[in-house]
């Protein structure tokens, strides 16, 4: 008889060692795929400083672009060259 007590108390242990391994492999798992998905939500946010600064970057490129047409148009060359000859 007490054989099979201290045998079923050390199937017992040994279940409960089993069970807080997993426990502990569950949590490893879980934080394994957290810390995933937060690096791949911070890489997709809207407020991302890189591509802010890209979008801000492309308008000010454009605005540039638009002013030098502006500017390019308004020159009157002959006026530059009574200039450049004074």
């Amino acid at each position: 008889m007490k054989l099979h007590l201290v045998e079923a108390l050390q199937y017992h242990e040994r279940l409960e060692e089993l069970q807080k391994a997993f426990e502990t492999a569950r949590q490893l798992v879980q934080q394994c795929l957290d810390d995933d998905l937060q690096k791949q939500q911070s890489e997709d946010a809207p407020e991302n400083p890189i591509s802010v600064q890209n979008i801000e970057a492309d308008e000010a490129m454009q605005d540039f672009k638009e002013l030098g047409d502006k500017v390019i148009q308004e020159i009157d060359v002959s006026e530059m060259i009574v200039l450049i000859n004074k």
